[in-house]
């Protein structure tokens, strides 16, 4: 495959790689939203006849999530939504306290508008109302994903989009009012604190809500 890639014309392989990398998003949503649960099996020709894609390019998909953390291939074996240890997690939540902190607070709170992460809180609650807690998780991480976006930096939304996805998976199996709910709040405070011009406590407070995140997790490991 490699030496079939450098034979082909330089504007076919972007689009090889440009078709793999939707493909490759399109399937983290679908992870993200608990369609696909840690440990399962995602069977190579079934998932290309529902993307309506060649199986190469799913194949080239796959290679992209391996890289992203999100599967892993099992020789003779398949695919499999990645299934996190403690060790991993703890990497994970690091990784996110470090990244998440820092981008708030660099983020330029004179220019701003936080009115779309108020419109996703307000999403959240909705969700909540219904008990679509897969809905809730799914829009609290978007919210975290936004917290970076506030530092104007596009490469580092873009590298911290798999990693918060990563958390996503070792969320899936809590689908309790009393793990999701408090999260909506405390990203709400949070977005206050940013309204306000509180920048030290915002990430004071988004530091608590991701040590508080990570010990969820691994609780439910230990249990």
């Amino acid at each position: 495959m490699r030496h079939e890639k450098l034979l082909m014309p330089v504007k076919t392989i972007k689009l090889l790689c440009m078709i793999a990398d939707s493909l490759a998003r399109e399937i983290t949503q679908r992870i993200t939203r608990g369609d696909l649960r840690p440990g399962q099996r995602l069977p190579e020709t079934r998932l290309a006849r529902q993307l309506d894609c060649s199986r190469n390019s799913l194949r080239e998909a796959f290679r992209f999530l391996v890289n992203d953390g999100l599967v892993t291939h099992i020789p003779n074996r398949g695919v499999f939504v990645r299934t996190l240890t403690a060790e991993a997690i703890s990497e994970i939540y690091t990784y996110r306290r470090i990244v998440e902190c820092a981008a708030v607070a660099e983020s330029d709170l004179d220019s701003i508008d936080l009115s779309h992460l108020d419109t996703i809180i307000t999403e959240a609650r909705r969700a909540a109302e219904h008990d679509d807690w897969h809905v809730v998780g799914s829009l609290n991480a978007q919210v975290h994903l936004e917290f970076v976006a506030l530092a104007g930096v596009d490469r580092l939304v873009e590298d911290i989009r798999p990693v918060i996805a990563q958390a996503r998976i070792a969320f899936l199996s809590l689908a309790q009012r009393d793990i999701h709910e408090p999260f909506i709040s405390q990203n709400a405070e949070i977005i206050d604190l940013l309204r306000e011009k509180r920048r030290d406590d915002a990430v004071v407070a988004l530091r608590k809500l991701l040590d508080i995140a990570q010990q969820h997790v691994l609780d439910r490991l230990d249990s």
